[in-house]
């Protein structure tokens, strides 16, 4: 039978921190890069500094198994407001994953759930958001578009009437004069991001304020992440119509798995899908690469649909403590999210 225990790291036990994640690193390999310290680091650094927060530590048999930051952090939701702890809730960590023994609740989740209520006061919900896995861990949180590219050629794995047209917008820009160059890999890493993030900025969203560039803290994440956080790790594709960059994408390759985080294109090249036709090009990627085995594009845009893609589910793991404050918060959020999907079809209907 296996034995367990938690320890937590207080947020100034640095040294601490980053040796229970090395120790683990070979562990953490095939996750995404929401789960490595080069990720987490950066975003705590940059985002949650005035927050309170600890690493939790998982050990099964004395083995150093998972670790993942707890933070205590606002939400708000209309006129209702409340404290939560969990996973850094940011809308750049859209992916996560954690042990199965910890999405099987029980003891394990229950054991670390006690050392919380001792170091954190005055939450009403913990909750680590957007888990990838087929076991359900507590609440539904969408889904997550990808491919899989072990052994497989482009015809099996995609819409092949989609690709189809992608391929004829191509040629159709090559028959304008416009040559078409791919660079995803052996390019200046930080230039190729402030190339990106320049052409997200012109694109509609900048125009929308959620671009890397519309934000000073963003901006400063995303460089960490290229020049100490995980470098080894990130990818900035991109695709030039001559010396036009027209595309690009920035994403992690974690274990054998590509994770696209961000994608964006050029509007005065909208009518060849410049996007669409950055896709075939990591796909293509991919599928030379044997190490490579999957593409994940970390949620599901409307978009991508068009691939016809495989689906996988996305899960939030959520406690509620056993209190007034919590189990109010456990009942205005059970009724939101029962409305929320009429409410959205209402809205569209009256457009």
């Amino acid at each position: 039978m296996q034995s367990y225990r938690w320890q937590l790291f207080e947020k100034h036990e640095k040294t601490a921190t980053e040796a229970f994640f090395a120790s683990i690193q070979a562990k953490l390999n095939d996750y995404p890069a929401a789960n490595h310290y080069g990720f987490i680091s950066p975003l705590l650094d940059n985002f949650f500094t005035e927050n309170d927060y600890v690493f939790a530590a998982l050990y099964v048999d004395d083995t150093a198994e998972f670790i993942f930051p707890v933070v205590k952090y606002r939400c708000q939701k209309f006129f209702i407001a409340w404290w939560e702890i969990g996973f850094p809730f940011h809308s750049h960590v859209n992916l996560m994953q954690v042990p199965a023994l910890l999405q099987e609740g029980g003891e394990v989740c229950n054991a670390l759930l006690q050392l919380l209520k001792v170091r954190f006061s005055g939450w009403s919900r913990f909750v680590l958001r957007h888990i990838q896995t087929e076991q359900v861990a507590s609440e539904d949180a969408g889904d997550v578009a990808w491919f899989n590219t072990a052994g497989s050629n482009i015809n099996e794995i995609v819409s092949k009437k989609h690709l189809r047209n992608v391929q004829r917008l191509g040629n159709r820009l090559k028959e304008a004069g416009q040559e078409l160059r791919f660079v995803f890999d052996g390019h200046d890493l930080s230039k190729a991001l402030d190339a990106f993030a320049q052409l997200e900025l012109k694109s509609w969203k900048g125009e929308d304020g959620v671009a890397i560039l519309n934000n000073a803290a963003t901006e400063n994440f995303y460089r960490d992440l290229s020049l100490k956080g995980l470098p080894g790790n990130m990818r900035v594709a991109c695709l030039y119509a001559g010396e036009t960059l027209i595309a690009g994408a920035v994403g992690f390759i974690c274990g054998p798995t590509l994770f696209m985080h961000k994608i964006s294109y050029h509007n005065d090249y909208a009518e060849y899908a410049p996007g669409n036709l950055l896709v075939l090009q990591m796909l293509q990627v991919a599928l030379a690469d044997n190490a490579l085995h999957t593409v994940n594009f970390v949620t599901r845009p409307g978009w991508i649909n068009r691939w016809h893609p495989q689906i996988s589910q996305l899960h939030n793991l959520v406690h509620y403590p056993a209190n007034a404050r919590g189990w109010v918060l456990k009942h205005l959020v059970f009724n939101w999210r029962s409305i929320k999907p009429k409410l959205k079809k209402l809205l569209r209907v009256n457009a």
